[in-house]
């Protein structure tokens, strides 16, 4: 997307300089951002900004809101959401098999509408953790997806996904083969073998072109994105330190998401998934950790140390029945925690306002006696802009309105979010995490150009992108593509059986009971 030069003014009521001066600090009264080209130039008062360029072009008014662009820090480009497509919530280690059933669709289409859906609630960056719909089409999907965020004018991390383990299940994945019923393990098998994964080693090459292609582009940037630690080899993450250490590429990847992950590891390696990262030397500021469910004490304490990146997905993980990750604890030790959505909001609309809304209220849950401190809505306006910058690896680049930033930012209609009335004296902050939602975004500005406004793309027909998609998932399956998902329904009750069944070997209990872990029966209140 092309940039159509000429400076601009944007005016605010109110603008959110700096969210890491939040609360007290950071905000601009009656305040002004000058755009040249895709960066800002001056930041301050709106009347001695009016005057310094008087023939600029002016967005926004007195009645506005600025704020940095929003940072989604985990997100896999999925437009149609997997209960549109037939597969309904469930536990994520069955329902992880289901995504084999899973018709390929449009990479481009689908991405991009996951892209203009976004937009709507203020999101102008997007850590992209690539998901491979084909094996045999790595390099052609991980182009598509680039060419999606690229005609969407968003700025991306595009994670070029790896993987040389299949892991179906976890553990001993050859003996669950066998103790399938008749010849269904067999079957499934030949199936495997013959659709492959995805080559390691084509993803690491993948990867060298893709940074080399990409190096100069404005937006768009390329991550190493293993899969996770279950499905990568020690010989794969020795690789991975090795590359990254040559080419500089930051490390995107899932980590203790469920809790039979975590007992996995421990079972598997003797140590945690993150333990195990750490002794590959995988672990640094430039590592982004999706997830972190089921990170310990111990976990946190070493992400905390090494500089971490952790990316929380607050509505993935309820509706996956994955519970809620230690968010408190990890702000507390001073871990960067982001905000992703992983392609699960509450509603499945993409709507990353009321992710925001729902990861403050989230952790608010009591902790301990007198109760302990939570993040506050200062803290979780972080997440979604600064620390989502640096789990980007773009700190100073974007996530905040400064000289030299790139002119990420969105105009809220602040008058009609806070109508009929606010109290000047409540907190922006407040307000922006308690009242915002898309019907307030009107617009949005990415390397200083309009990418949406009054609930459009200047340039993409977000109506047309979802009438073609839709046309796509609803077509007849290919045939052969049909019995393997017929296979793989066969295949989902013993999965499903298998983890019912699954023996707890390091103590962990997947039950979440968040007000009575912990409290003595014989001190519990009675009704």
């Amino acid at each position: 997307m092309a940039s159509t030069g000429g400076t601009k003014l944007v005016r605010g009521r109110v603008v959110l300089a700096d969210p890491d001066r939040l609360p007290d600090d950071g905000l601009i009264d009656d305040g002004a951002v000058i755009v040249e080209a895709d960066s800002i130039a001056a930041i301050g008062p709106y009347d001695r900004l009016r005057k310094s360029c008087p023939d600029a072009e002016q967005i926004g008014s007195d009645r506005h809101a600025v704020i940095p662009g929003l940072i989604n820090a985990h997100q896999h480009g999925r437009g149609l959401t997997p209960l549109q497509l037939g597969v309904p919530d469930d536990l994520l280690d069955t329902y992880l098999v289901d995504f084999l059933a899973l018709d390929p669709l449009d990479v481009y289409l689908d991405t991009l509408h996951a892209n203009l859906r976004l937009l709507r609630s203020g999101v102008t960056t997007v850590i992209h953790s690539g998901i491979v719909r084909d094996p045999t089409q790595l390099a052609a999907e991980s182009q598509a997806t680039l060419r999606a965020y690229d005609d969407a004018g968003l700025r991306a991390c595009y994670a070029v996904p790896l993987q040389d383990l299949s892991n179906l299940v976890y553990l001993n994945e050859q003996a669950f083969f066998d103790a399938l019923p008749g010849d269904l393990g067999a079957r499934l098998r030949a199936a495997l073998d013959e659709g492959g994964l995805t080559d390691a080693d084509a993803g690491f090459t993948l990867m060298e072109k893709l940074l080399e292609e990409y190096a100069d582009h404005p937006r768009l940037r390329v991550l190493a994105g293993p899969t996770g630690p279950e499905w990568s080899s020690d010989d794969l993450l020795e690789k991975l330190r090795t590359f990254s250490e040559k080419t500089g590429a930051g490390v995107h990847m899932h980590c203790a998401e469920s809790a039979i992950q975590r007992d996995a590891a421990f079972h598997l390696y003797g140590k945690s998934s993150t333990t195990r990262l750490d002794d590959f030397g995988l672990l640094g500021p430039g590592t982004a950790l999706a997830h972190g469910t089921w990170m310990d004490e111990a976990d946190i304490e070493l992400c905390a140390a090494r500089g971490v990146n952790v990316c929380h997905n607050a509505s993935s993980n309820l509706r996956l029945h994955m519970g809620v990750a230690p968010v408190s604890r990890m702000v507390e030790r001073g871990i960067n925690v982001a905000i992703g959505t992983d392609g699960y909001t509450i509603n499945s609309d993409d709507d990353f306002l009321q992710e925001i809304r729902l990861v403050n209220t989230l952790h608010r849950l009591p902790r301990g006696r007198p109760p302990l401190p939570a993040p506050r809505p200062a803290d979780t306006i972080r997440m979604a802009t600064v620390n989502g910058a640096r789990a980007a690896g773009l700190d100073g680049r974007i996530g905040r309105l400064a000289p030299g930033c790139k002119a990420d930012m969105v105009l809220l209609d602040l008058s009609a979010m806070t109508s009929p009335y606010i109290d000047p004296d409540v907190c922006f902050a407040d307000v922006l995490v308690a009242l915002a939602s898309p019907r307030h975004v009107e617009t949005v500005l990415v390397g200083g150009e309009v990418v949406y406004t009054n609930g459009s793309h200047p340039h993409v027909d977000a109506d047309e992108v979802a009438e073609k998609l839709g046309r796509i998932a609803a077509r007849p399956r290919d045939p052969a593509f049909a019995d393997f998902a017929a296979l793989v329904h066969e295949l989902r009750p013993h999965v499903a059986g298998y983890y019912r069944d699954w023996t707890w070997r390091t103590g962990l209990s997947a039950d979440y009971i968040p007000n009575t872990a912990g409290v003595r029966a014989d001190r519990r209140g009675t009704s």
